[in-house]
């Protein structure tokens, strides 16, 4: 009975913090829970100005039972000074040291996805040549971060390597012509009746 119990608040809890997403959504990032796990979510950020315009960067975000600090892993791996040049995994201790399941979210960690890719930090620093580069190269550090994002491109319609299996695993295929142009057409036509 008691499982029980832990089942329906830990089940609780997440809802919860998805309902905090949408009460403070971060631009451009987009998360869905795993069909599978609701301690595992899926995300993709899309860069649009900076050094990294033009990323498409999914990833994984990892949610522990006891709902301690989230782990993120970008997959493809993002060539970025915070994130672990092997593993994908971005750190999250690095913005918030000290989690707090009653003061810190999952939409900070999302904010703190976005941010990393403005403001770049090289202390404590997960990819020493990355942070290597940003300061002592940085037209290198340029040049690796564009054959990042175009690794991410490269990548894109593949099928996620974490659980690709999973109906909410982001996934993104390819739009030809014609059914560009029919989609278009519904649009205009439902907003055209719309106006009516």
């Amino acid at each position: 009975m008691n499982s029980n119990y832990d089942t329906c608040i830990t089940e609780y809890k997440i809802h919860a913090e998805y309902q905090q997403l949408l009460k403070h959504q971060v631009p451009n990032v987009y998360v869905i829970p795993s069909a599978n796990s609701s301690f595992i979510w899926y995300g993709v950020i899309f860069l649009h100005q900076g050094m990294y315009e033009g990323g498409i960067f999914r990833f994984t975000l990892f949610i522990p039972e006891n709902f301690d600090c989230p782990r993120v892993v970008f997959n493809p791996i993002v060539f970025h000074p915070l994130i672990n040049i092997e593993t994908g995994e971005l750190d999250i201790k690095q913005y918030i040291p000290n989690w707090k399941r009653n003061i810190h979210h999952i939409y900070h960690v999302l904010f703190y996805i976005k941010e990393i890719f403005f403001q770049i930090e090289t202390k404590n620093s997960l990819n020493k040549e990355a942070a290597h580069l940003y300061k002592t190269n940085f037209e290198i550090f340029v040049t690796k971060v564009k054959q990042s994002v175009e690794h991410s491109k490269d990548k894109l319609y593949e099928n996620p390597p974490i659980n690709s299996d999973d109906p909410h695993a982001i996934k993104f295929s390819r739009l030809d012509e014609e059914k560009f142009i029919q989609i278009k057409k519904d649009m205009i036509n439902q907003t055209e009746s719309l106006d009516n």
